[in-house]
């Protein structure tokens, strides 16, 4: 019994399942892609933005990267930098640390104040992350 060939028989049902076609020379490619996306996947819900931003991160991660390394026309390295600074506001979204509250005193006009303010810089972060996509995610192709 072969062991590799049993596993790849396996995969091809799962991927006709899925409506899928499987394609010889895609096999090992698209197993790496489920291991890359693993993580980022198990942990999605479908509940609100906050599991979107980490879908669209990952996405936009491996592009920079590969631009980087892999790129051949001739903007690649702006390009990648474009994607990494989406990446960067991304993971401020995620994070969702803008305003340190500890340090806040006589707490209630403060708090108003910073959660204004917070609600400001998320939407500084959000019209400049789409913004940039709007722009370059089209000509973002290699």
């Amino acid at each position: 019994m072969d062991l590799n060939k049993e596993t790849e028989n396996f995969f091809k049902g799962l991927l006709e399942q899925a409506g899928i076609k499987y394609k010889d020379d895609e096999f090992e490619k698209g197993i790496e892609n489920i291991v890359e996306w693993f993580p980022v996947i198990y942990q999605d819900r479908w509940w609100d933005h906050s599991f979107l931003y980490p879908i669209l991160r990952k996405k936009l991660e491996l592009m920079e990267k590969n631009f980087r390394l892999h790129g051949c026309h001739v903007n690649n390295e702006k390009d990648a930098f474009k994607m990494k600074k989406c990446v960067l506001l991304l993971d401020r979204l995620i994070n969702d640390a803008y305003i340190d509250y500890k340090n806040e005193r006589g707490w209630a006009p403060k708090i108003r104040f910073s959660l204004n303010k917070e609600d400001e810089m998320i939407e500084q972060d959000l019209d400049l992350l789409f913004k940039t996509l709007r722009k370059h995610i089209r000509t973002w192709w290699d």
